[in-house]
């Protein structure tokens, strides 16, 4: 399972990714194809339905659209200063079952992304790019190393615009593990990884 993060985008155009933003996604659609991913699904924010487009151009994929994707809903109110949002999120990442402005709390978020989680791990995919934002993608790998919710202010794993992680699903008789193989990972790493010599599918 890829995990990409929306690439850089611009905050007072609807989330649009930039000029930088669509070049990080084209990067990283060349670098996945080694992956060959079967099945491409994207949050419906703009930002991350145009990064998994370019994927998708890319990958001879038409990206799926979750809702259950999208960042947290905290309904913060449009004069609250940078340093206030963070304040309150801190204080959510504290107490998860808290919402400060009414919105969605962590523990809320945690449980859609579950849900999605539940309903993709039960299908026989080989390869997923799944393309979300930097919370759900932190629920999303918190809920893969098996972190309780009361850790998620302590659980953080830091994954830029346009980077990655990756697990790998491992089968036993009697169970399923997941495997962190990469973690905040750009192109070139996942090159390294997966192998070099991207060639882009001749148009049949």
């Amino acid at each position: 399972m890829l995990l990409p993060r929306d690439a850089m985008c611009v905050p007072d155009d609807e989330d649009a990714l930039t000029e930088a933003g669509r070049r990080q996604a084209k990067l990283f659609a060349e670098a996945l194809y080694r992956l060959r991913p079967s099945l491409l699904v994207t949050s419906p924010i703009r930002r991350a339905r145009e990064h998994a487009e370019i994927l998708g151009n890319e990958l001879r994929l038409t990206p799926l659209v979750d809702a259950r994707l999208a960042e947290r809903h905290m309904c913060q109110p449009p004069t609250l200063s940078l340093d206030e949002s963070r304040k309150a999120q801190i204080q959510e990442q504290l107490n998860p079952r808290r919402s400060t402005y009414g919105g969605e709390s962590v523990a809320d978020h945690r449980a859609r992304c579950s849900g999605f989680l539940k309903e993709l791990t039960s299908q026989e995919v080989e390869c997923v790019a799944v393309v979300a934002h930097g919370g759900t993608i932190e629920q999303t790998h918190s809920l893969l190393a098996g972190s309780p919710l009361e850790w998620a202010a302590r659980a953080f794993v830091r994954c830029d615009p346009g980077c990655a992680h990756v697990w790998v699903r491992l089968r036993t008789e009697r169970v399923i593990v997941w495997r962190l193989d990469l973690v905040n990972a750009r192109e070139p790493e996942l090159l390294r990884s997966f192998g070099v010599g991207y060639e882009r599918p001749h148009d049949s």
